[in-house]
């Protein structure tokens, strides 16, 4: 979980804090120093982002690693396991555009697919559909990109 999401979390209401760790069976990962060593402690098969931030996509798209996402998905594509994008962003369509096409090109990262969130009031907006989670796991694990990528 990203140091601004939890916090949010802690300050609203601790008690989401605490679904999210019962429904996991795991302590919420927050740090740097706990996301450097999660892949150790975890043999995880797949990894998704959701959502995935503007600002996460252009770090990952330029191996910046200064956040615990950033850190935990460095570690776990080392390993040649899926990353799986849930991308929701403003700017996907203008300044995000490269990054996501270079993410786009890269082994290992599969997007769920995406469309522009209101192609009027937003159109530089992009908004992955949770409907197709699942699938795009399924394919993920298997090596593929669910298509069409962009709704």
């Amino acid at each position: 979980m990203s140091y601004y999401s939890y916090y949010i979390c802690k300050k609203i209401d601790r008690k989401y804090i605490e679904k999210i760790q019962e429904i996991t069976n795991h302590k919420i990962v927050h740090t740097i120093k706990d996301a450097e060593v999660l892949p150790k402690k975890i043999n995880s098969d797949l990894m998704i982002i959701a959502p995935t931030t503007g600002n996460t996509i252009a770090k990952l798209a330029n191996s910046i690693s200064d956040t615990p996402i950033t850190i935990a998905v460095k570690s776990h594509i080392k390993n040649r396991k899926p990353l799986v994008i849930f991308i929701y962003t403003n700017d996907g369509l203008s300044s995000n555009a490269c990054n996501v096409g270079t993410l786009l090109n890269r082994k290992h990262i599969f997007f769920v697919p995406f469309r522009q969130e209101n192609p009027i009031t937003k159109p530089y907006s992009l908004s992955s559909d949770p409907e197709y989670i699942i699938d795009t796991i399924k394919y993920a694990l298997k090596g593929e990109q669910i298509e069409p990528i962009i709704l």
